[in-house]
């Protein structure tokens, strides 16, 4: 089938250009490159490195990938020089690399028949630095594609409200004079108060015409000003993920992702052996970022909020899957981001690694199974999992629990013994 479409390109992935030797985590290295049928039969029998393609490459049977790389004992891919430069390419070309490397972190989105949305993947630090600290990094361009064949793609249908909800969002997180938090409880309200009646289009209309009211949001923000943050779930759940990801269970989870075992490593560092560690995690998120700081995560948060919704294709899928996963990672991200301005060594540099390692390591799959072994340990104590909303504020989450995390987090990372209590 042929048919008119269109790519939309944020200007992050414009802007992106591989940094090559100078990258902090090469994508060369203690990485799963998946290598197409193409590029291995060149390799094997036409690359003038064939010699040692049939080492380098090895076929798998596994997903859809023909073959993957087999990375040596330092956990490099063996077509690496000394200095971090590719022998395919210096020897047979760009145009002979597998397609995983020439085109990561690039990611096009196919959204049905006629649109496609490209994106880059923020595992790669880059990528990251570009989507997170440009003002300019999430406008887009579109790009009218004739005659496309589309015979692989199914039909992608978005509910008829769509557009206006996603504008409304969107023109929330942007607004200036508010902070990020007090922006994604009004958002987050209002997904919770709209999902009663998805399946209800009159209702449902009818709700978000008062949502789009600017008295809706003035009185969420003045009720944002004059509520107390619940800090005890969040210090709970942040302990929760730091004694699981320290643990023996995530050992080569942390192996095959340095940059993630280095910041694990800088959060025992930050805790301080003279305190227990839920009062100091709960005393930091207590504390505001400076002036400076604060102006500088503003503008990171809104980029990574429009980024996860971009991503998503917020609302066309489940809009409280979308507000449940960004809740929980906003609450894991945000009390890593206030450690380490705690600690004064809040730099671009750190931010970057802390969202970078948890997309590379923990985002999709293993956050998900945390998310679910945090909710499993809540129901045995009779608690069900809250709505991030509780979290950021009103209404009071009540529960018995007891906030005793009990197991070591530093003695897994070869420090001294950690006790969460």
């Amino acid at each position: 089938m042929v048919n008119d479409a269109f790519d939309f390109k944020p200007q992050f992935y414009h802007d992106f250009q591989c940094i090559g030797t100078d990258c902090v985590d090469s994508c060369c290295t203690h990485w799963h490159i998946s290598v197409d049928k193409p590029t291995y039969q060149f390799m094997i029998y036409k690359s003038k490195l064939k010699a040692e393609a049939s080492q380098a490459f090895q076929p798998t049977q596994q997903g859809h990938d023909f073959a993957e790389v087999r990375l040596d004992s330092n956990q490099r891919c063996p077509m690496l020089t000394a200095t971090n430069l590719c022998r395919i390419q210096i020897e047979d070309g760009l145009e002979h690399l597998p397609n995983t490397c020439r085109l990561f972190p690039r990611q096009s989105l196919q959204r049905g028949l006629h649109l496609t949305e490209h994106t880059l993947l923020m595992s790669c630090p880059e990528a990251t630095r570009k989507i997170l600290f440009e003002p300019s990094s999430m406008n887009f361009q579109r790009f009218d594609v004739p005659n496309v064949t589309t015979k692989h793609y199914a039909d992608y249908h978005r509910p008829s409200w769509y557009h206006d909800v996603k504008t409304w969002v969107l023109q929330t997180v942007e607004q200036p004079q508010h902070i990020f938090e007090s922006k994604l409880y009004t958002i987050g309200f209002a997904i919770e108060r709209l999902l009663r009646y998805v399946g209800h289009e009159e209702n449902f209309n009818r709700h978000l015409l008062s949502i789009q009211q600017v008295n809706f949001q003035a009185v969420l923000q003045t009720q944002f000003k004059q509520s107390l943050v619940q800090l005890n779930q969040q210090v709970h759940f942040f302990m929760f993920m730091l004694v699981h990801l320290t643990s023996d269970k995530h050992q080569k989870l942390r192996r095959q992702n340095p940059r993630l075992q280095s910041l694990l490593s800088l959060v025992t560092e930050a805790l301080p052996p003279d305190k227990r560690p839920v009062a100091f995690v709960k005393e930091v998120l207590s504390q505001p970022l400076s002036e400076e700081a604060g102006a500088d995560m503003q503008l990171v948060w809104c980029n990574y909020f429009k980024y996860s919704v971009y991503n998503s294709d917020f609302p066309a899928q489940s809009m409280g899957h979308f507000w449940y996963k960004f809740g929980y990672e906003f609450i894991f991200l945000r009390t890593l981001i206030l450690l380490f301005s705690k600690q004064g060594v809040l730099t671009q540099e750190r931010i970057i690694l802390v969202f970078q390692s948890f997309h590379k390591a923990l985002q999709g799959r293993v956050f998900q199974q945390l998310l679910h072994a945090y909710e499993q340990e809540k129901q045995q104590q009779g608690v069900s999992l809250s709505s991030p909303l509780n979290w950021l504020l009103l209404p009071p989450f009540k529960s018995t629990m007891k906030t005793r995390a009990g197991s070591t987090i530093a003695a897994n990372l070869g420090e001294s013994t950690l006790v969460v209590e």
